[in-house]
């Protein structure tokens, strides 16, 4: 048999995340984020958010130095 999926709603994706629902709401009017509309509300998986947010995901510089080959680096000239 097969389960439903929760579906979360702007509060609980907002708090989820740590932003603002009016930042939330810009954000769909965008059409940055992954969401359903049933009507007029917004509803969102907790799995598309997840997969969102690894999307979002920025190396550090020190990421970004291993990921370089060697000497391929510079440092800035002032």
């Amino acid at each position: 048999m097969r389960t439903v999926e929760e579906l979360w709603d702007i509060r609980r994706v907002s708090q989820y995340l740590g932003i603002k629902r009016s930042t939330l709401y810009a954000m769909i009017e965008r059409k940055e984020i992954p969401h359903y509309r049933i009507g007029r509300l917004a509803r969102f998986r907790q799995a598309e958010i997840d997969a969102w947010l690894l999307t979002k995901k920025r190396k550090t510089e020190k990421a970004i130095r291993m990921t370089r080959p060697a000497g391929s680096f510079s440092s800035p000239v002032f």
